[in-house]
């Protein structure tokens, strides 16, 4: 639970690393996003600026995918000398909770939470991740952001990702988004 950096600034290695099981259906997600953070840390190009995961219910999307972001912030605490940010959108207030409880549990003294002046996870490092809902789509319209993991696209309109994603490109970060099946017009975008 410390954050040690080498003479290049670089993150070393952990001495007691807390390793994540992926099952076979996540596997293809976690090498993907595996080469997506070396590029986004490299500052490098990528072929893809981000990926959607989709399952049918309880097949581990959200977990992976928090993990991965949570990952993301955690191997590049900085681009270009400014510090990561990375936000998390769900649809409301409601469907976060899970989220941030997984966060709190899978990675703790890795980052503080704090609920006002915004949600939002301060790393050890300095990265943070915003929560981030889209109650209101037109707030995603601020700032620059380097990683966004949307949950449940299916329940948001496709203004929120068309605003959203606007803001990775200052640093050419990328996303990660989940979803069912949509059950919904509003959703089958």
């Amino acid at each position: 639970q410390t954050y040690r950096t080498g003479p290049d600034g670089r993150r070393l290695p952990a001495e007691h690393p807390i390793v994540i099981d992926a099952h076979a259906a996540q596997v293809p997600i976690v090498r993907w996003a595996a080469g997506r953070i070396a590029a986004l840390r490299d500052r490098q190009e990528h072929p893809h600026m981000g990926a959607v995961i989709w399952d049918d219910r309880r097949g581990g999307k959200t977990w992976i995918s928090t993990v991965l972001i949570f990952a993301t912030l955690i191997e590049v605490p900085t681009i270009d000398g400014q510090k990561t940010e990375g936000w998390l959108i769900t649809q409301d207030a409601n469907a976060r909770n899970e989220i941030e409880q997984q966060i709190k549990d899978c990675f703790p003294g890795w980052a503080t939470f704090r609920e006002k002046p915004a949600r939002l996870f301060q790393l050890v490092n300095g990265a943070k991740l915003l929560c981030k809902t889209t109650t209101d789509d037109e707030s995603l319209q601020v700032g620059r952001v380097d990683v966004i993991f949307a949950n449940e696209l299916a329940l948001m309109p496709e203004s929120s990702f068309d605003i959203s994603t606007r803001g990775l490109q200052d640093k050419d970060g990328y996303w990660i988004g989940t979803t069912n099946l949509p059950r919904r017009k509003r959703g089958n975008w």
